[in-house]
């Protein structure tokens, strides 16, 4: 656990297309069920990758990216994740 902390602190230092930190997928998911008590809580297909938010109660969220070949990509985490309701077509945000 101490050495992941390490390595996503030293690839935060990275530039911005160089940081993303990736692993199986298998792990990544399982560390955030483990660690951060995240779920999936929505996905979308975008160029052949699958895009994730996995969602904790406490409202920590981490943004993953997905590959065909079974590696997944952390893109963003953060904190006080909101859920809110869908509106009808055509009403403004």
């Amino acid at each position: 656990m101490r050495s992941f902390a390490i390595t996503i602190a030293v690839l935060m230092a990275l530039p911005a297309a160089a940081r993303e930190p990736c692993l199986d997928r298998e792990t990544i998911t399982q560390r955030l069920v483990d660690t951060y008590g995240e779920a999936q809580a929505a996905w979308g297909l975008a160029s052949g990758q699958i895009v994730e938010v996995w969602v904790a109660p406490s409202g920590s969220w981490t943004l993953l990216r997905s590959l065909p070949g079974g590696v997944s990509c952390v893109m963003a985490t953060g904190q006080n994740w909101q859920a809110v309701e869908s509106k009808p077509e055509g009403d403004a945000l």
